[in-house]
């Protein structure tokens, strides 16, 4: 008797690489605020989900721009900028802590959803935040103070690969407390990059506004390599 395989059994067989070889490998997804704000983000927190059902360790950095502008704009404040960075007064960290507060909810609501006509529906997620980041002052340059804009003094790698290594996924924003117990206003860039290279990730993975990192053709680069510098 000839069985036919099913459209099912055949995806479940193409994947099996793929499930194997990233089985308990670990990599840092960045979540720009335009990422939360678009229509396919649920798809994206799916996805995010079933990743981890299926054994990798995830490391989510999230940030807020859009958001912040937008409360902002709400409030009729405006925050100039000095070399691509936010110059983030005593108003202004008020308004970055108010929506990256509520970022980081609706991310962790939504990775909590047990809904029946969702992909993951039964599945036990475990989301975890803390004070994984110590921050200090980016100070002043050029004349310019920044404020409460800062900069990563040190990660605790070691809290984040424990609660990995419990299959929990560590949700990290741009907003970090210094050890004078202030806060400050990050870029999610920068801590997802200083996180995946500390924690020595297999993969970095980037949602932004922008298409993406291009070519000298204009055609988007999907994967980028790391390179070893010449001896020579």
């Amino acid at each position: 008797m000839k069985i036919r395989s099913t459209a099912l059994v055949k995806g479940f067989r193409q994947s099996a690489p793929y499930v194997n070889a990233h089985r308990d490998k670990t990599a840092v997804i960045m979540l720009g605020g335009e990422a939360m704000a678009d229509e396919n983000f649920q798809n994206i927190v799916n996805d995010i989900a079933l990743l981890n059902s299926l054994g990798m360790k995830l490391v989510l950095v999230f940030g807020a721009r859009p958001q912040i502008n937008r409360t902002l704009n709400q409030y009729g404040l405006e925050t100039p900028y000095h070399k691509s960075i936010r110059i983030t007064d005593s108003h202004a960290l008020e308004v970055v802590k108010q929506a990256a507060g509520q970022v980081q909810l609706d991310i962790t609501a939504r990775l909590s959803m047990g809904l029946n006509n969702t992909p993951m529906a039964g599945a036990q997620i475990n989301v975890i935040s803390g004070n994984f980041v110590i921050a200090q002052p980016l100070g002043v340059d050029e004349g310019i103070d920044y404020c409460h804009s800062g900069k990563i003094r040190r990660i605790d790698i070691e809290g984040i690969q424990r609660q990995l290594d419990q299959n929990a996924i560590v949700l990290m924003g741009p907003v970090a407390s210094s050890v004078t117990g202030e806060c400050f206003n990050l870029t999610s860039e920068e801590v997802a990059t200083q996180v995946a290279i500390r924690l020595r990730a297999d993969k970095l993975i980037g949602f932004c506004s922008e298409q993406g990192v291009l070519n000298q053709d204009n055609e988007v680069i999907s994967e980028l390599l790391p390179t070893k510098p010449s001896l020579y």
